[in-house]
């Protein structure tokens, strides 16, 4: 395999951590991210963190940044596979834009509903010549519903990709908003 030493100018900042402190973990991975310019940060969760302490981590460690994310049994870092690291992707605003939308409950699902929320959503980035729209989609696989949550989504947006992924755990897990900076709260009911 090819190392390279210098990994080149990169649109989207990466930050890793193994710790297995929350705010530890938070702090060393945020370490490497510029969140000055930061639109928002994706997080990629090993299940091993207190998600409680994440948050407030999240809190003082990338006040002003919104955070999103979601529970995983594995990341794919620059080191390659890894199954307990804690990675930071932060998207900055010379490139992105960010909303979100916590759709709950996943079971029963208001098609109607999620249609229209995300034609609400659709309509805040209209299409441009140099911008592109990207969607990305965090579900519950033990919902059984992603692909009725996905088709009810497709239903309101258009020229728009999606990007979805589901926790790789058999764990079932609810996301709710940070009330600070937009960061999330994730329950596990194993």
């Amino acid at each position: 395999m090819l190392q390279r030493t210098d990994p080149g100018p990169r649109a989207i900042g990466v930050g890793v951590s193994r710790s297995g402190d929350p705010l530890t973990a938070v702090r060393e991975a945020a370490a490497d991210l510029d969140t000055d310019r930061c639109c928002f940060v994706m997080a990629v969760v090993p299940d091993r963190l207190n998600r409680d302490a994440l948050t407030a981590a999240f809190d003082e460690c990338l006040a002003g940044v919104q955070v999103i994310g979601c529970t995983t049994a594995g990341q794919i870092t620059p080191q390659g596979y890894e199954d307990d690291a804690l990675l930071l992707l932060a998207f900055p605003r010379a490139h992105f834009r960010c909303a979100t939308q916590l759709i709950a409950p996943l079971n029963p699902l208001s098609i109607e509903k999620v249609s229209a929320d995300a034609r609400r959503l659709s309509a805040q980035f209209p299409q441009s010549a140099h911008w592109h729209r990207l969607a990305l989609i965090f579900a519950d696989g033990l919902s059984m519903r992603e692909d009725l949550l996905v088709a009810a989504l497709a239903g309101g947006w258009t020229g728009c990709r999606s990007l979805a992924g589901q926790p790789a755990t058999r764990c079932n897990f609810e996301v709710r908003p940070s009330c600070t900076t937009g960061g999330f709260t994730v329950t596990l009911r194993c």
